[in-house]
């Protein structure tokens, strides 16, 4: 995520206009038969809210459909909030203001849906035709920037030349969309008055279309409830160079799980959009106005709305900001995959830095590597390497050291690594890492062995017979998953020293005593199968399930900004599942400012979901830090929560 967080401006994205569904009930009306062609139709319509009854028992599906009563259709599948368009009416001769279509008719006038008369009506009663239709069906996908996929070949009508000039090409282009489709004997019938059913067998059709078609579009935004795809503009000189946006767009794509159509920032491209999202353009005027009020490290986001043009701009002035801006922008306006913004949007925020979010634990004086926090009680328990452990009431209040927390073990000689502490079955255990004494053992490497106590404050015994991993290569940063069928794995790292320079992750079954594994170790994956890794390190493993069953792996390596926090995922849900590796990083030096990894999970006593980290990764130094900063699980990703308390 390098400078990802410019991809700040990029936030909006949504899917179409889904109606929400109501609680499925038995059709109220007795004209409706069950075996009747457009049953399952009406259903639908009136299930979803499209459509509603001409009274509680009557919904009359093979009555005439008014102009009106169509435009209101398509109004409420567009989801619009925004009102004052009945005024819209008034220029035209039979335009009334006070009726109950006369938002819907305001609005369609306002869209370009309804063009008027020659005598400069707009007739709101006049039945309409499915020549009509077909009309006003293509300016809605125009006014929504949308072009639907071809699903049918076209092909001539039998009555082609009852047809009228200004309805052809319409008529012809929704008979490709698959929106329309004629009669047994191929005939359109162009002037036949439209019936109820029609319309919303007609609106139904159009509304999964566009929903399919948004999918494939550019980010849709909801102003006002109004949604449209806008085109997603970037600049390809200054700050944004070609592989922050790549780390952008990747960011777009994992909230709104869909590929965004990208386009430069070019003035001809510009212009050929209605709808548009530009972020941090330097050579943008508007852009230019809105960076100058930030200090070095701020964001600020606009809706401008000038004559047919509609656009949202994001500014920032430093990664730090575009991320936090970013998601700050997506975690209050994104709802169901729309990016919905009120059309006065005007956000200036003009300092936001790293200190603003993390909690850096400064107070413990050593250089703090691999926390562990583990809560019980009110108590947070941290340990870290060095087998040493502090607890806290509160990750922002005092850390007090505990005393003799682990007993080395009788051949104990160095590397006290990455301890690890979890409650099972009543006891406490803690994966740890360390290198014994040269005579004790018939290898010089490091492993993981196992220790218990009976409380979190230790003391710490081990309870393995040394190693439990395999002693003829250097293992490190063991860690417990329990899988769904209560069974307990060890998951380490097989570190790069033995593995040509390209450590890998290994999990095995445990014991029910955790003393020894009843399985061999398998390979999981190895850290340069990531597209992004770089160096040998793989380390740091820690496994969490999403809400909808996913196993992630949060582990650590280089990126081409130093140490990260990574994420890769068995979509199965399963340690033998295929392991896939995400795109954007928990924890980034591209984006913060400075590097960090071995992080872990936790919740706090309020059940808000953490994460924390020791950074930066100042091997050998003494300035390395416990950072801890929550976070939040969305669509399966895991991303910064930046609107935690």
């Amino acid at each position: 995520m390098k400078k990802l967080l410019i991809l700040l401006a990029v936030i909006l994205v949504i899917a179409m206009t889904s109606i929400v569904m109501a609680s499925a009930a038995p059709l109220p009306f007795d004209d409706v038969a069950a075996d009747a062609w457009y049953y399952d139709t009406v259903v639908e319509a009136y299930e979803t809210g499209v459509m509603k009854g001409q009274s509680e028992t009557k919904f009359a599906p093979l009555k005439t459909m008014s102009r009106s009563e169509f435009v209101m259709l398509l109004y409420r599948i567009t989801g619009v909030t925004e009102t004052g368009f009945a005024k819209q009416l008034e220029k035209f001769d039979d335009g009334d203001t006070d009726e109950w279509y006369s938002e819907a008719m305001g609005w369609g006038v306002k869209r370009g849906l309804i063009k008027g008369m020659d005598d400069n009506t707009v007739r709101p009663a006049q039945t309409i035709t499915r020549a009509e239709l077909a009309v006003m069906i293509v300016r809605y996908l125009d006014y929504r920037g949308i072009t639907l996929p071809g699903t049918a070949e076209e092909t001539v009508f039998t009555d082609d030349a009852a047809i009228a000039d200004w309805a052809r090409e319409q008529i012809y282009t929704c008979q490709i969309w698959g929106i329309f489709k004629g009669d047994d004997g191929g005939n359109f019938n162009p002037a036949n008055k439209a019936t109820r059913a029609e319309g919303a067998t007609i609106i139904l059709r159009l509304t999964k279309s566009a929903d399919d078609a948004l999918k494939t579009l550019g980010v849709t935004v909801a102003v006002n409830g109004e949604r449209s795809p806008y085109t997603v503009f970037y600049s390809f000189i200054g700050v944004n160079n070609t592989e922050e946006l790549k780390l952008v767009k990747r960011r777009l794509d994992a909230e709104f799980d869909m590929e965004i159509p990208e386009k430069p920032y070019v003035a001809s491209n510009l212009a050929a959009s209605t709808s548009r999202i530009v972020f941090n353009v330097p050579t943008d005027p508007v852009i230019a106005e809105m960076t100058e009020g930030l200090s070095d490290s701020g964001y600020a986001a606009r809706l401008v709305r000038d004559g047919e043009y509609t656009t949202l701009y994001f500014a920032y002035t430093s990664p730090f900001a575009g991320n936090y801006g970013l998601e700050m922008l997506l975690a209050k306006h994104v709802k169901d995959g729309v990016l919905s913004v009120p059309s006065d949007l005007d956000v200036t925020v003009k300092s936001i830095t790293p200190n603003d979010y993390l909690n850096v634990i400064d107070e413990i004086d050593q250089n703090t590597r691999d926390p562990f926090i583990y809560v019980e009680n009110g108590t947070y328990y941290m340990y870290v390497t060095g087998w040493k452990a502090y607890k806290s009431t509160s990750l922002t209040g005092e850390w007090t050291q505990i005393a003799g927390v682990v007993e080395k073990p009788q051949d104990y000689k160095e590397s006290p690594w990455a301890p690890e502490v979890y409650k099972y079955n009543g006891k406490y255990y803690m994966f740890t890492t360390y290198t014994p004494k040269d005579d004790m053992n018939d290898y010089d490497n490091r492993g993981c062995i196992i220790m218990e106590a009976d409380s979190p404050e230790g003391p710490f015994r081990m309870i393995t017979d040394g190693w439990i991993t395999p002693q003829e290569y250097d293992c490190i940063d063991a860690t417990l998953y329990v899988d769904a069928d209560g069974q307990p794995w060890m998951i380490y790292a097989r570190e790069y020293t033995a593995y040509d320079m390209n450590g890998a992750f290994y999990a095995a079954k445990l014991s029910d005593d955790f003393t020894h594994f009843i399985s061999e170790p398998v390979e999981l994956f190895r850290g340069l199968d990531a597209w992004w890794a770089s160096g040998g390190i793989a380390e740091g493993c820690f496994m969490y399930t999403t809400a909808e069953g996913e196993l992630l792996m949060l582990w650590s390596k280089n990126n081409e900004d130093g140490y990260c926090l990574a994420v890769s995922r068995s979509k199965s849900g399963k340690l033998d599942g295929e392991w896939t590796h995400d795109d954007l990083w928990l924890f980034d030096g591209g984006v913060i400012g400075f590097d960090g990894g071995h992080g872990m999970i936790f919740e706090d006593t309020d059940g808000q979901l953490y994460a924390v980290v020791h950074s930066p990764n100042d091997w050998g130094g003494d300035s390395s830090r416990a950072t801890v900063f929550p976070i939040t699980e969305r669509n399966g990703i895991l991303i910064w929560d930046v609107t935690a308390d």
